[in-house]
């Protein structure tokens, strides 16, 4: 097949080829009590910054928020592919708990 001009040029539909035959897998994550407070207390940083007016302290509540959802999303540990269920298991504290992203 001749590859279409586009504003790209030569070869772009090409690529979008490629892209199509990518599957999306489902991936399983484990996280512990202090990864989930983390996540929580960003959520809730992230309601406050409506009620503040100040654009300085609302920048400071952002940057805040956006470490602690990086923190969460680079400590997150995938889980192998063997020991995944779909059985949701019960933990006690401390224990790691499996979710599903």
């Amino acid at each position: 097949m001749t590859p279409a001009v586009t504003l790209l040029g030569r070869g772009a539909t090409e690529y979008c080829r490629v892209a199509e035959k990518l599957r999306i897998r489902k991936m399983v994550y484990t996280t512990d009590d202090g990864q989930l407070l983390g996540l929580w207390t960003a959520i809730r940083l992230i309601g406050e910054v409506r009620e503040i007016q100040d654009p300085m302290v609302q920048a400071e509540i952002l940057t805040q928020a956006q470490i602690l959802l990086t923190v969460f999303a680079v400590v997150l540990k995938p889980q192998p592919w063997g020991q995944t269920s779909s059985v949701p298991s019960s933990t006690g504290l401390g224990q790691v708990e499996k979710f599903d992203a």
